[in-house]
């Protein structure tokens, strides 16, 4: 028996996709990535903490960019990390990049909120679809 795909049980089973994965991670605590706490020593006041949340895990990637990116969203948003940390350690604000792999997403967000950092993004592809542009952003005050 086939079910017509509408929006809102494409957004169901979206909700369910993660959820499935983040329950994945969390079976393999061995895959486990520790957080990147790179500290400016230079500097004997930080003024503000950032922390990155790489989307997604090596196990299950995320969304594949097409042309210039060409690969998942997990190996891309990974690499992007790394060069806002090097802006942001350049520019007084201490930053760290926490991984969802092994520990999942609550895991990961308990690590961000002991860090106590004054902000935290998390990066993705804005991926739903085909027909979507632009950006997406989520705030929680």
């Amino acid at each position: 028996m086939s079910q017509v795909i509408n929006e809102e049980r494409l957004n169901k089973l979206l909700f369910y996709s993660e959820e499935y994965e983040d329950q994945l991670d969390i079976l393999h605590p061995e895959e486990k990535v520790e957080p990147d706490l790179t500290k400016l020593k230079t500097l004997s006041f930080i003024s503000s903490k950032l922390a990155i949340v790489v989307g997604h895990t090596k196990r299950s990637p995320g969304a594949e960019g097409v042309y210039p990116i060409s690969t998942y969203e997990y190996f891309w948003n990974k690499e992007l990390a790394k060069h806002i940390q090097a802006f942001a350690n350049m520019n007084n604000i201490e930053c760290g990049i926490f991984f969802r792999d092994g520990i999942g997403i609550e895991g990961t967000y308990k690590l961000v909120k002991d860090w106590q950092p004054n902000t935290c993004i998390e990066l993705h592809f804005n991926a739903f679809n085909s027909k979507v542009k632009g950006t997406e952003t989520l705030y929680m005050g």
